[in-house]
This record gives C-alpha cells, sequence and structure tokens, in this order.
C-alpha cells in the first residue's frame, strides 16, 4: 500500500497492526498517517494518550507532540511538555528546543518565562540574531536596560539579518532610559540601513524634542 500511495488502506493496516502490537513504533506510525491524511485531532488524541500513560519517551516523538500542540493552538501544553521533557533528560536542551519551548510561552501569554530558554538559545547560536531577538522579548516587557544589553549582544555576536533594527532597538532603549546623548549616537548609526531609517529619523525629532522640553523645566 506505501508503494502504492493508497494511504488510507495502509492506515487501515496499520491501525490493525498497533491494535494487535500496541508498542510505541506502531503507534505513533499511526499517528503520524493521521497526520499525513489530515486527521491532526485524530494524531493528537492518540498520541496524548500515549503521553499520559508514560509511553511516549523517544525524544522524537515528544518534540512531534509539542509541535502538534502548537499546530492546535495549545501552547501552554507545549511549553509544560517540552519543560519537563528537558529537566527530565529526555530532550536535548539544544537551540531549535530552547527556541520553541520560549515560543511556546510567548504564544501562551507567559512572556516572562520565554525570556530564559531564549536567552540559553542566544548564548548557544553562532550569530547574534537570537539576541536581538530577546532584546524584542525585553522590550515588550518593557525592561529598557536588559533590551539594550541583548541588542549590544546581538550586535558583539554579529552577523545579524537585520542589523539596523539592532542599533534603532538599542537607541530605543536608550531614549526610554533617557540617556539622550547615547539615544542619539544609536539612532545616527541606524540611519545607515534603509530598512529603519525613517524609524531613525521620528525618534531623533522625538529625542530632540525630549531634550528641549526638559532645558525648558530646568530654566529658572
Amino acid at each position: 500500500y506505501y508503494s502504492l500511495e493508497e494511504h488510507e488502506s495502509m492506515r487501515k493496516v496499520v491501525r490493525e497492526l498497533a491494535e494487535v502490537y500496541p508498542n510505541q513504533q506502531y503507534v505513533m506510525n499511526l499517528a503520524a498517517l493521521h497526520g499525513q491524511l489530515g486527521d491532526r485531532q485524530q494524531q493528537l488524541a492518540l498520541v496524548e494518550a500515549m503521553l499520559d500513560d508514560g509511553r511516549v519517551t523517544r525524544s522524537a516523538y515528544l518534540r512531534m507532540l509539542a509541535s502538534l500542540f502548537l499546530a492546535e493552538n495549545l501552547p501552554f501544553k507545549a511549553a509544560r511538555l517540552l519543560e519537563q521533557s528537558i529537566a527530565e533528560g529526555k530532550i536535548e536542551a539544544d537551540i531549535q528546543t530552547l527556541e520553541q519551548l520560549s515560543q511556546a510561552w510567548y504564544l501562551a501569554q507567559e512572556f516572562d518565562r520565554a525570556i530564559e530558554p531564549l536567552a540559553r538559545a542566544a548564548q548557544q547560536s553562532e550569530t547574534g540574531d537570537l539576541y536581538l531577538r530577546l532584546a524584542g522579548l525585553h522590550m515588550d516587557a518593557y525592561d529598557w536596560a536588559a533590551a539594550d544589553e541583548a541588542a549590544e549582544l546581538a550586535l558583539t555576536k554579529g552577523d545579524l539579518k537585520r542589523e539596523g533594527d539592532a542599533w534603532l532597538l538599542r537607541g530605543m532603549a536608550n531614549a526610554q532610559l533617557e540617556r539622550f546623548d547615547a539615544a542619539e549616537r544609536l539612532f545616527n548609526k541606524a540611519l545607515a540601513f534603509e530598512s529603519v531609517r525613517s524609524h531613525a529619523n521620528r525618534w531623533l525629532v522625538y529625542v530632540a524634542g525630549e531634550r528641549r522640553t526638559r532645558s525648558v523645566s530646568a530654566t529658572p
């Protein structure tokens, strides 16, 4: 049936096989066929039932289930599964897994919990792109100092796909911290990148306005 690409017939046979020999491999093969045939709900129900029975132990299957949870808009379950599997040593805490864990916590609106795994992934990465994403999370959390530090690390590590974003973000963080001299310098760096030039110019106008306001307020 596989050679003939008759997947529905193949699923019927694999279902019988899994019923007679309900080991992890056969049941997961059946779950994969459910997914291939577009029946993700049945796929998820089957794999989650195995997880509840403690029969899902392989890292590949645990990762697949986490991806299924995310696809079915169940990010909290995905995050809890990944976090527990990492803690128990069932899944390696590599860059891909830590990124997925951070994404799951973010989609679950647990923004603070999304930061730590992304920071760990950024440390392992050979480029600064993940540090730049980490800076964005800190900005979302209104932690300007941490955002500036992460964006600086992104620039230090280098090889960024969007270097201009890093200079812009650092300028924004310093502007929020009222470090206007530093912010102006950073926004001027951002002007070299067309993708963020208009934003940098608007922020330079903002910084100049804030300086004028403070100058007037300080006048006796």
